[in-house]
C-alpha cells in the first residue's frame, strides 16, 4: 500500500487459515470478497497496488474509478471484458493533439527449456503493471522463430483458441538482418486454408549500417482511428518484404533508428511521415537491474514494439545493448531536430565545446605528421624538416606572427609519421629511414635502416618499435640496442597505417583494401578485416579496431567477434588521420575535405571544426590537457582546446 496507515484487518482475519476443509466455491468467494476489500482500501487512501497483475483484466477487475478514467484517456478501455488482444495488437490509441507514450517494461526470465523466454508488462497506471506478451524461441537450420503468446504461464507460446490466448510469430534469417512480423497462421499464402496469414510489419537491418547501426522498423499504414492496411499476401512477391525491397512503401510507414551499441545507450526510432515527421515513436533503455524500460506510441502496436526490441537483443549485431549498465542514466525526450542540433537524449550536449585558441601560420610547407605532448607539438613537413613548437606560449596569437620554434634536420624528404616516447622523438620519412631524436639535445640518436622504400608509419609498445611502408613489409625494432629483431610480408600493397593494442595485437591496414590484426611475438595473422577500400590510417581501443579509408568513411570493426560493426559517416574526403582519446571515449579524424571531427563513441554525436583552407593530413590529442592539434597542405597548426560555454575564447 501507498498509503502510510496500517493494514486494514478484514472480516475473514481470524477465521483459521486451514485450507484443507475449503471447497472450490469457498475460494472464489474469498477471491471475490478480498477484491472488493482491496479496491475499496485503495480507493479511501487515495492509493493504488503497485504490483504486477496477471493478465490486463484482472487488473481491469481490481482497479479504481480513477485508475478506470485513466485507462480510458490511455487505452479506450473501461470493462474487463475488453478484448485484450484489441490492446495488444491493434495500433497505439491517437489522442489529440499528439498521441502519448505507452509505457512498459521488457525482461528475460530463465525457464526449464534451452533457451531464455522474454516478457512484457504494460504499465497500465502508475502503479498498475500487467502481463502483456511472453516470448518463446525456436530455432532450425535455416532460420530462428519467436512464438508471442498471450498466455503468461506458456513456455511453449502454443494457440490455446478459446483460451483467449493470441500467439503471432517473428522470424528471421540466420544472418538475422531481415525480421518478418506476422499472426499465428502456419499457411503464408493460405494454400491449405484459403486464408493468407496476416503479416504486421518488418524489422530491417542494413548490411551497410550507417552511423552507427541503422535499423528499420516497416508497418502497415496507420490512420488516427487506428484503421490500417492489411497485408495478407497470396503469392510471395506481394509479401511485405519484397514490396519493401521494390520501393512500394506506399500502404506502409517506415520507422528508421541509429543505434550506438553500447551498454545502458537508448534506442529510439523516429517516424518520417506527417504528422509525426521526426518524433520519437518509440524508446527503450536497459537498467542496471537487468530488466528494459520501454515505452511505444501511435502508430505502433505493442506486438510490434516488443518484437522490435526482441529482435535487438537476440541480434549478434546489436546484442551488447542487452549488457546490464554498471547505473541507470535518466532519459530525456527529444526529437530529430535535437539530434541535429547535438542534444542527445540524456539533454547533454554534442561531444565537447572545442574552440580554436591558436593558429600557427607560414610553416614553410605542407605538415605531413603530428605528434604531442601536451603543449610541445612536433610538425613533420613535406621537406623534410621537423619542428618544435611550445603551444602554450601561443594561445591568441595575432594572426599572421611568426612565432619561434626549433627544427630537428636529418631527413631529406617528407616526415611521414612521428612517436614521442621516454624524451624521444621517433621519425619516419619517404627517404627509407628511420630516426631516432635525443629531446634533451635536440640531436641525432640513431638511425635506423632497412626499408627498401617510403616509410610510412609507426606504432610503438614499451620498447619495441613498428614500422611500415611502400615495402609491403612489417619491421620490428628494439629501442634499447636498435636491432631489427623480426621483419613479415603484411600485405599486397603499401602498408599505410599501424597501430598496437595493450602490447599483445598490432594492427596494420594497406592499399591492398584489407586491415589485418598480428600476433605481437609470434607475428602470425589472427584476423583479416575487408576495408573494401584503400585504408589511409587506423586506431584501436576499447575492444574495436577503426580504419579510415579513401571513401570518405570510417569503419569499425569488433575484435572480440571479428565482424564488422559499425561505420562513421560525414567526411567528404579521404580520411587521413584518426586518433583515440585516452578513454576510447572520442574518436578524432580529419580528411582532404579541409575538416576536423570529433565522434563521440558513446553517443553517436559528431561536432565538426573548421578553419583550414586545404587538404588534412594529421590530427594529434594530448588526453591530459584535453587539447587536439591538426594540420595539414596549408601549412597550418591549429590548437583546440575544450571551453565552457561561459568561455570568452572565440573561434578562428
Amino acid at each position: 500500500r501507498k498509503s502510510g496507515r496500517g493494514p486494514r484487518r478484514s472480516n475473514n482475519s481470524n477465521r483459521a487459515t486451514d485450507n484443507s476443509m475449503l471447497t472450490t466455491e469457498d475460494l472464489q468467494k474469498r477471491r471475490e470478497a478480498l477484491a472488493l476489500e482491496l479496491e475499496a482500501d485503495a480507493a479511501g487512501a487515495g492509493g493504488e497496488l503497485a504490483e504486477a497483475m496477471t493478465s490486463i483484466s484482472q487488473a481491469m477487475s481490481m482497479s479504481t474509478p480513477r485508475s478506470k478514467q485513466a485507462l480510458q484517456e490511455k487505452f479506450g478501455i473501461a470493462r474487463p471484458d475488453t478484448d485484450v488482444r484489441a490492446l495488444l495488437i491493434n495500433p497505439a490509441r491517437w489522442s489529440d493533439p499528439s498521441p502519448i507514450m505507452n509505457e512498459a517494461s521488457f525482461s528475460r526470465e530463465a525457464t526449464s527449456s534451452l533457451f531464455p523466454r522474454h516478457v512484457m508488462h504494460l504499465k497500465l497506471t502508475d502503479n498498475y503493471k500487467a502481463f502483456a506478451f511472453s516470448a518463446s524461441k525456436r530455432t532450425n537450420s535455416s532460420r530462428t522463430e519467436f512464438v508471442i503468446s498471450l498466455d503468461q504461464d506458456s513456455e511453449g507460446g502454443g494457440t490455446a483458441r478459446g483460451k483467449g490466448s493470441f500467439a503471432g510469430r517473428v522470424r528471421t534469417n540466420q544472418k538475422a538482418q531481415e525480421w518478418v512480423l506476422h499472426d499465428d497462421s502456419n499457411d503464408p499464402y493460405g494454400l491449405r486454408t484459403g486464408q493468407p496469414r496476416r503479416e504486421l510489419g518488418l524489422i530491417v537491418f542494413r548490411k551497410k549500417m550507417i552511423g552507427p547501426v541503422q535499423v528499420e522498423l516497416v508497418i502497415p499504414r496507420v490512420r488516427k482511428d487506428g484503421a490500417c492496411a492489411q497485408f495478407r499476401p497470396s503469392a510471395p512477391e506481394e509479401s511485405m518484404l519484397q514490396l519493401y525491397k521494390a520501393g512500394r512503401t506506399d500502404h506502409m510507414f517506415v520507422l528508421r533508428g541509429h543505434i550506438i551499441v553500447a551498454p545502458g545507450h537508448p534506442v529510439e526510432l523516429f517516424h518520417e511521415s506527417p504528422p509525426q515527421k521526426g518524433q520519437i515513436v518509440f524508446r527503450a533503455r536497459k537498467k542496471a537491474d537487468g530488466s528494459w524500460d520501454m515505452s511505444y506510441m501511435h502508430p505502433l502496436s505493442a506486438f510490434q514494439a516488443f518484437d522490435f526490441l526482441l529482435s535487438l537483443v537476440n541480434n549478434p549485431v546489436t546484442s551488447a545493448l542487452d549488457v546490464a549498465p554498471k547505473e541507470d542514466a535518466p532519459v530525456k525526450a527529444n526529437t530529430r531536430a535535437d539530434q541535429l542540433k547535438g542534444v542527445g537524449a540524456d539533454g547533454s550536449k554534442a561531444p565537447g565545446q572545442f574552440m580554436n585558441t591558436s593558429t600557427l601560420e607560414g610553416l614553410g610547407d605542407a605538415v605531413y605528421a603530428l605528434a604531442c605532448q601536451g603543449y610541445k607539438v612536433f610538425s613533420g613537413l613535406y621537406n623534410g624538416t621537423i619542428q618544435v613548437w611550445h603551444m602554450d606560449r601561443y594561445i591568441n596569437l595575432p594572426s599572421g606572427s611568426k612565432p619561434e620554434y626549433s627544427q630537428l634536420k636529418g631527413h631529406d624528404k617528407a616526415v611521414c609519421a612521428l612517436l614521442f616516447s621516454d624524451r624521444a622523438l621517433i621519425s619516419a620519412s619517404e627517404d627509407k629511414t628511420i630516426i631516432v631524436w635525443d629531446m634533451n639535445t635536440l640531436k641525432k640518436k640513431q638511425v635506423l635502416k632497412g626499408h627498401k622504400n617510403r616509410v610510412r608509419c609507426l606504432a610503438m609498445h614499451g620498447r619495441t618499435l613498428f614500422s611500415a611502408g611502400n615495402d609491403k613489409q612489417v619491421k620490428v625494432w628494439n629501442l634499447d640496442n636498435f636491432h631489427n629483431t623480426h621483419t613479415f610480408d603484411a600485405h599486397d600493397h603499401w602498408v599505410r597505417a599501424l597501430a598496437c593494442h595493450e602490447g599483445t595485437h598490432l594492427i596494420s591496414g594497406s592499399r591492398d583494401r584489407s586491415v589485418k590484426v598480428w600476433s605481437v611475438g609470434t607475428y602470425k595473422m589472427l584476423g583479416s578485416f575487408d576495408a573494401g577500400y584503400d585504408v589511409y590510417t587506423v586506431a584501436v581501443g576499447g575492444g574495436f579496431v577503426y580504419a579510415g579509408c579513401a571513401d570518405f568513411k570510417i569503419r569499425v570493426w569488433n575484435m572480440q567477434t571479428m565482424q564488422k560493426s559499425y561505420m562513421l559517416i560525414g567526411h567528404e574526403g579521404i580520411v587521413r588521420s584518426i586518433m583515440l582519446d585516452g578513454n576510447n571515449t572520442k574518436l578524432f579524424s580529419c580528411a582532404e575535405d579541409k575538416k576536423v571531427k570529433v565522434w563521440d563513441l558513446k553517443t553517436g554525436e559528431c561536432v565538426t571544426l573548421f578553419g583550414h583552407l586545404k587538404a588534412l593530413r594529421a590530427v594529434a590529442f594530448d588526453s591530459p590537457s584535453t587539447t587536439l592539434y591538426s594540420a595539414g597542405d596549408d601549412a597550418r597548426i591549429k590548437m583546440w582546446e575544450i571551453r565552457t560555454p561561459q568561455s570568452k575564447s572565440s573561434t578562428s
